[in-house]
């Protein structure tokens, strides 16, 4: 086994010393005990056994089934010896061996840096070291379940909450700040403090009623781009909260497909303003101008008063 690795073992205690029924040459891999009670079998993984125990001969093998008193050996020489020829009669225990001893402190010291632990990363125990690079603080992260970091988990940060007079840093994470100055909640990116918009903006009524899913509720706001007005939601239906502006009346009547007594616009390309009675847009903001030459520029609707 490569340093560094960790194999499960069976290790018991307790297994008499015995022998083995034939000699095996320094190839073989079945050995034949004379008894094999209280020996370990492949239960919990490998098991290490030595033969000619104590004597210049001693070799270590890595085994990986037992069936009865016959064992099946995986590795030959284990535990840094050798492969050698043995006789019958030879005696054989169950020990421990180097390299499992080694896992065992190898695990207990992988960690080596404050606030450091073990974790697995699928194939290993590794140390997880909680030193970051991010906004020059170790402090205040947290471990979150990562399925694409080597380990399974990665550091991070949570977004926060912070109730303060002056503005606290912006590196690291999405944070809020109820800024208690300005009476303002703001936001951060990570980079700068930005004060959150309140009303959403969308580009026309069908990113509107996309943004907006299912039945607005009374009161809801949007600030429509493509008429530079805010809307409300009321009595079932998206009405102007200001005066609307269009270029046209074409573009008027596109928007107030159903216009009720009341509803005002204002008609940018004619500087007109209209209401709407009953049954008709009336114009509200007729230009009167008294003067013995006629006023330049007019408009539709403006009304020019020539003194005699």
């Amino acid at each position: 086994m490569a340093a560094g690795t960790y194999e499960r073992k069976t290790i018991v205690g307790g297994a008499p010393q015995t022998t083995i029924v034939s000699g095996i040459s320094a190839a073989a891999t079945s050995i034949t005990l004379t008894s094999a009670t209280g020996w370990p079998d492949e239960t919990d993984g490998n098991f290490v056994i030595a033969v000619d125990t104590g004597g210049a001969s001693e070799e270590k093998m890595l085994c990986s089934a037992r069936s009865g008193v016959t064992i099946t050996v995986a590795t030959r020489g284990y535990d840094d010896t050798t492969a050698l020829t043995h006789d019958a009669g030879a005696v054989i225990d169950h020990v421990l061996d180097a390299s499992t001893v080694d896992q065992a402190n190898r695990f207990v010291n992988l960690q080596t840096a404050k606030g450091a632990f073990v974790i697995h990363n699928g194939t290993n125990p590794v140390e997880m070291d909680p030193s970051l690079a991010g906004d020059g603080s170790d402090d205040d992260y947290v471990l979150l379940a990562d399925n694409a970091a080597g380990t399974g988990w990665s550091f991070g940060r949570l977004e926060t909450v912070t109730s303060n007079a002056s503005a606290p840093a912006v590196a690291g994470t999405v944070r809020v700040w109820i800024d208690t100055t300005s009476k303002l909640v703001r936001f951060s990116d990570g980079t700068s403090w930005v004060i959150a918009s309140t009303i959403p903006s969308v580009a026309d009524d069908t990113a509107r009623d996309t943004l907006l899913t299912g039945s607005p509720t009374a009161g809801s706001l949007c600030y429509r781009e493509d008429f530079d007005f805010v809307e409300r939601y009321t009595e079932a239906a998206w009405k102007p909260l200001s005066q609307p502006k269009f270029t046209n009346t074409t573009a008027r009547d596109a928007y107030f497909t159903a216009p009720v007594t009341g509803d005002t616009a204002f008609i940018t390309g004619t500087h007109a303003e209209y209401q709407y009675r009953e049954d008709e847009w009336i114009l509200i903001n007729r230009k009167i101008t008294t003067s013995a030459s006629a006023p330049a520029s007019p408009h539709d609707g403006d009304i020019w008063l020539q003194p005699a």
